[in-house]
């Protein structure tokens, strides 16, 4: 039971502190959040080196422990999926759950595609499903 319970944990926590402040990180587009945190904290050209050395090794350490739960936590929501689905079918007729399905597999692959960070995702990102099933009269 703790060892479930240790699993959730990590699988709402990793993507947060995944995503979180990553200051000494350089993302695709965007300003140095190096050059932002140096700012920020009113760092030393000593301290900014420095501080970007310890959150680049963060980084890395966070990235092996993502690597390293990765499969657990998968096979845990592919669990909680087939339970959803499983609910479901009491619910929905066969023709919704074909398509719920369709769905969330759509989804799977545009996440493939574009990462869990991708431009596709956001607030909107789920207006073009709410746009077709309620034409469909789902």
């Amino acid at each position: 039971m703790k060892k479930n319970l240790k699993l959730k944990v990590i699988a709402l926590v990793l993507p947060l502190a995944l995503g979180g402040l990553a200051w000494g990180e350089q993302n695709e587009g965007r300003p140095d959040p190096g050059e932002r945190a140096a700012q920020e904290l009113g760092l030393t050209a000593e301290q900014k080196q420095s501080f970007q050395s310890i959150m680049k090794a963060q980084h890395q350490q966070r990235k092996a422990v993502h690597e390293k739960y990765r499969d657990q936590i998968q096979t845990e929501m592919d669990q909680v999926y087939q339970g959803t689905l499983n609910q479901l079918e009491s619910v929905l007729t066969p023709e919704q759950i074909e398509k719920f399905k369709a769905h969330h597999e759509q989804r799977q692959q545009a996440m493939m595609e574009k990462g869990h960070r991708g431009k596709k995702r956001g607030r909107n990102c789920g207006q073009g499903w709410q746009q077709k099933n309620t034409e469909a009269g789902i």
